[in-house]
């Protein structure tokens, strides 16, 4: 196999885990276009191919009472504004790095929340029970994978936003303009 075909074949691969939650419109139309699934994923896998070392990220809640630890790298960082993940955050949307669920180790106590996704699947958001941080999804169509919230982790270097999914529900505010002001911390 020839290494476009590998890349194309890992793209698809890519993008088939990302749309398991939120598949966009004309999903069928796109997917029988390997050019058109290439050009639009072929990035990610290249970026997550370049993360050739083993890393191990750990993480943690507001409170500390749940931990976890997750040997990466993961298998894509994706930034969504789906409603349910506005709705999940408090804000215009969650960032997330998907893992194969046997490289992720989860400790303390977690409570769970289920839904019936748009496409049928359930997913399922755990938190921690104490103090409600959000720290990762789950979703039956990919039962052997799950997706950290990136907030949680200890330190995220070196991971950056790969995919944006449900960019048609971002809200106008959930970006910063140009006059906005900014301060490295805290103002007094």
């Amino acid at each position: 196999m020839g290494r476009c075909a590998k890349e194309c074949r890992l793209a698809n691969v890519c993008f088939e885990l990302l749309l398991t939650d939120h598949p966009p419109q004309n999903i069928n139309r796109l997917a029988n276009s390997p050019a058109a699934s290439c050009f639009v994923v072929a990035p990610l896998c290249w970026r997550s191919s370049v993360r050739n070392m083993t890393k191990e990220y750990t993480g943690k809640c507001l409170c500390g009472e749940v931990q976890y630890t997750a040997d990466g790298p993961p298998i894509v960082v994706a930034q969504c504004h789906c409603e349910e993940c506005r709705r999940l955050s408090g804000t215009g949307h969650t960032v997330g790095a998907m893992f194969v669920l046997d490289a992720v180790s989860v400790s303390g106590k977690l409570s769970e929340f289920s839904y019936s996704s748009d496409i049928g699947s359930e997913v399922t958001k755990v938190f921690c029970a104490s103090c409600g941080s959000p720290i990762y999804g789950k979703n039956t169509r990919l039962p052997d994978h799950l997706t950290l919230s990136l907030g949680t982790m200890d330190d995220a270097r070196g991971l950056e936003v790969e995919v944006v999914i449900f960019e048609r529900d971002k809200p106008h505010w959930d970006q910063l303009g140009e006059d906005v002001v900014s301060f490295a911390t805290q103002p007094d």
